[in-house]
């Protein structure tokens, strides 16, 4: 394996807050190498609908099943399964399936796993001629102690998006591709609760070292601003051209996701389907039960 990069990025945030519209545009640097995503460390450790899910969503049963699991991790030992099927459709996604025999699946230490994963972002990385590079899975948002742990140095970027605007999103998403979202479909608390569960994960991160907040909302009004930051935060030269060149990366980090297929075509305010799709009593029955945070909390200077 060729010598390891020491710039590394794991973007996250609720799901339909606008990763994908940012990782493209990082992307677009040149120094720069965006991966789509990857489920690698839900994949690796599990405890998703623990870590994920609001307690009174876990079947007891699975509580009770959750002590095995809980144990493994604790004792450094990776979800070989989970990392197995997850690397597959993450490799196939990238158009790098032939690395698939290279990875040390049988390997029952997590340490290792996460190595060969890292090592595989970073060789791909430096493959393309580039220094950086930005996962972005989403729900790695609950899994920032586990990836701390293995990888080192690391940053992460936290996108937000308003309460609303998630919940209309993933409503939305879940009635158009039910098969790919069912979880949320006809359940507008399921969708309150996927944003309420992830607020206080970003705050209580977001003042940390490597760590930095966005507002979705800020990066669609001045995305120059919140790019320069960013580039600032990565410690990566200035690029003014990153809207411009942002849409090849966007066709590549959402290929097979009909949902993210309007992402290149512009950046707009999307933020206008909790009018559309809800009625005034459903619309305060929603503002009544999401977490009361002022979106400029994580508006950057």
């Amino acid at each position: 394996m060729t010598e390891e990069l020491k710039k590394r990025a794991f973007l996250v945030g609720c799901a339909r807050s606008g990763t994908t519209l940012l990782v493209s545009l990082l992307g677009a640097h040149p120094a720069v190498k965006s991966f789509p995503e990857s489920h690698f460390f839900v994949g690796l450790i599990g405890q998703a609908e623990a870590r994920t899910l609001p307690a009174s969503e876990v079947p007891i049963r699975r509580k009770v099943g959750r002590l095995a699991t809980d144990l493994r991790v604790r004792l450094g030992r990776a979800n070989r399964e989970g990392v197995r099927a997850r690397l597959h459709e993450f490799l196939e996604k990238a158009n790098h399936l032939e690395l698939f025999g290279t990875f040390p699946l049988d390997d029952p230490s997590a340490q290792v796993q996460v190595d060969a994963f890292i090592g595989l972002l970073d060789n791909l990385t430096k493959a393309d001629d580039k220094q950086f590079w930005v996962e972005k899975t989403p729900q790695h948002l609950y899994y920032i102690d586990a990836i701390e742990c293995y990888v080192k140095p690391v940053k992460f970027i936290h996108i937000v998006r308003s309460g609303p605007d998630v919940v209309a999103s993933l409503y939305d998403a879940a009635r158009k591709y039910d098969t790919v979202w069912r979880y949320y479909q006809d359940s507008v608390d399921r969708c309150i609760n996927a944003w309420n569960k992830s607020i206080p994960v970003t705050l209580k991160n977001m003042k940390r070292p490597g760590h930095i907040a966005i507002a979705y909302e800020q990066l669609v009004d001045d995305p120059d601003l919140v790019l320069r930051r960013l580039c600032e935060f990565l410690e990566i030269e200035q690029d003014d051209g990153l809207v411009e060149r942002y849409s090849n990366v966007a066709r590549f980090v959402s290929a097979g996701e009909p949902w993210k297929a309007s992402v290149h075509k512009g950046i707009v305010n999307a933020n206008t389907k909790f009018g559309e799709l809800f009625t005034p009593e459903q619309q305060a029955y929603i503002k009544e039960r999401l977490l009361d945070v002022d979106p400029k909390t994580f508006y950057l200077k």
